[in-house]
């Protein structure tokens, strides 16, 4: 993050400093890819730069600025502060081209020669369109609204599906279900039914070689939830191995 003076004159108290976060507004900014640098294109020349939203201005080395076949120079129209309110050591600016991608902006570069890594301001992050703003949440009616689809149906995969056993798996069935108590009978029998209706389950009259306990857990709500105790057959079940890309791994493709 840059503190920015405007003016010679300008006092430490003029220091203006500029959050990613602006909770009054509801402003979430996320960049869409997650590596520490993006390189862009300056001047025609490839340069990594690390994005910095705090930051109104784009400042680079003087190495970086030696790269670029040292461009015409101009006074600096601002001091630039750092962490710690340190003065940093601006020798001048100039105006170059950014590119990336399908985007180009044109934008004024500071130099700082102590500056270890290339800052691109907010700026040139907004003109090359790296950032997604969020000015708002949707609340669970809109989304609802604006994709039925998905809130429809039980969300089956439409096909078969085939549990593998383990070599030498021995069948489990209990002999004794596990009770239910009397005040949920009737909203276990209530959820059985609706469950058979919307074709979650389905009963089975004759005798079974494979069998698992139902549990019933009370919710909030006053109804009832039916699950299954699966811990006995999943012992002679064969493991399906789905990895699954991280957070990372997904923002960067």
């Amino acid at each position: 993050m840059l503190c920015l003076i405007y003016g010679s004159s300008a006092k430490y108290n003029d220091c203006q400093y500029f959050r990613l976060y602006d909770i009054p507004r509801v402003l979430v900014e996320l960049v869409r890819k997650t590596q520490p640098f993006w390189d862009l294109s300056l001047g025609g020349m490839s340069v990594p730069f690390k994005l910095d939203t705090g930051a109104e201005v784009t400042v680079i080395s003087g190495n970086t600025y030696g790269k670029l076949g040292n461009p015409t120079l101009q006074e600096p129209s601002r001091i630039l502060y750092g962490p710690a309110s340190r003065a940093l050591n601006v020798r001048r600016q100039f105006t170059t081209t950014f590119s990336y991608k399908q985007q180009s902006t044109e934008q004024t570069v500071f130099v700082a020669q102590d500056l270890k890594t290339d800052l691109l301001g907010l700026p040139a992050i907004n003109a090359l369109q790296l950032l997604s703003k969020a000015f708002a949440i949707r609340t669970e009616d809109e989304i609802r609204f604006q994709f039925p689809q998905l809130f429809k149906g039980l969300g089956t995969i439409g096909e078969e599906h085939v549990i593998k056993l383990k070599e030498g798996a021995v069948p489990y069935a209990p002999y004794t279900s596990r009770n239910v108590l009397f005040p949920l009978r009737g909203k276990v029998k209530e959820e059985l039914c609706r469950m058979e209706e919307m074709g979650v389950i389905s009963a089975i009259q004759e005798p079974t070689q494979w069998c698992a306990c139902m549990v019933v857990v009370p919710k909030p709500s006053g109804a009832c939830r039916i699950c299954v105790d699966l811990k006995p057959l999943n012992v002679s079940v064969m493991r399906e191995f789905h990895p699954i890309p991280n957070v990372d791994e997904s923002l960067a493709s």
